[in-house]
C-alpha cells in the first residue's frame, strides 16, 4: 500500500513538471496575432435618418476589444474610405452608385484610439450635417450617399469581417411635411 502511494505521489509529479513550459502554455495554444483582436460593434450598413431641424445628428458606435488576453493595451485608427476604395469595395460589386459625402458633411469626435488594459470597448461619435448633406442628395438624386468608416491599427490584429461602418444618411419625411404644412 505504502509503495502503490509512493509511485501514485511521484507520477504526479512527474506529471506536473512535465506540463511545467510546455506545448501548452497560452502563447504555444493561441498565436500572438490573437492575443488582442480588435472589432466593430453593428458593423455594416447603418442607415440614419436626417432631420430638417437645424441641428447635426450624431451617431455613436463602438469599438471593441477583446482576444484571448484582453487585458493588453492596444491603439486603433479610424479612417474614411476614399472613394476610389468605396468603388472598388462596395459600388461595384453591388452594382450600386454609391458617392462618398464631402468632409464638410461629418466630424469624427476622435480619429485615434488608445485602450488601457481595463477598456473593453471606446465609443466613436460622428456628427452630421442634415443641411450640407441635403445640398449632396438634392444636386446628385440618383446617388446613394454613404460615408465608410474603417477601423485599422498598425500594431494590433483588426477582425477584417466586422471592421466596417457604412452610414447611408436617408432624407426624412419631416421636410416634406413642413412643406404641406406651410412652414
Amino acid at each position: 500500500m505504502k509503495i502503490r502511494n509512493t509511485l501514485l505521489l511521484a507520477g504526479s509529479l512527474l506529471l506536473l513538471g512535465a506540463c511545467d513550459e510546455s506545448k501548452y502554455d497560452l502563447d504555444s495554444l493561441v498565436p500572438e496575432q490573437y492575443h488582442k483582436i480588435l472589432y466593430v460593434n453593428n458593423s455594416g450598413k447603418q442607415e440614419v435618418t436626417l432631420y430638417d431641424t437645424g441641428e447635426s445628428y450624431a451617431y455613436t458606435f463602438s469599438i471593441f476589444k477583446s482576444g484571448s488576453e484582453p487585458s493588453l493595451t492596444a491603439s486603433a485608427d479610424i479612417y474614411v474610405l476614399t472613394q476610389e476604395e468605396l468603388d472598388n469595395e462596395y459600388s461595384d460589386p453591388e452594382a450600386v452608385n454609391y458617392k462618398l459625402i464631402g468632409t464638410d458633411c461629418y466630424s469624427i469626435e476622435s480619429t485615434h484610439l488608445d485602450f488601457s488594459a481595463t477598456d473593453r470597448y471606446k465609443p466613436v461619435t460622428v456628427s452630421l450635417d442634415p443641411e450640407n448633406i441635403k445640398s449632396m442628395i438634392t444636386a446628385n438624386p440618383d446617388a446613394v450617399w454613404v460615408l465608410p468608416l474603417q477601423v485599422v491599427s498598425e500594431n494590433d490584429s483588426v477582425n477584417r469581417s466586422i471592421v466596417m461602418v457604412l452610414l447611408l444618411p436617408k432624407k426624412s419625411l419631416w421636410g416634406l411635411i413642413r412643406k404641406i404644412a406651410g412652414r
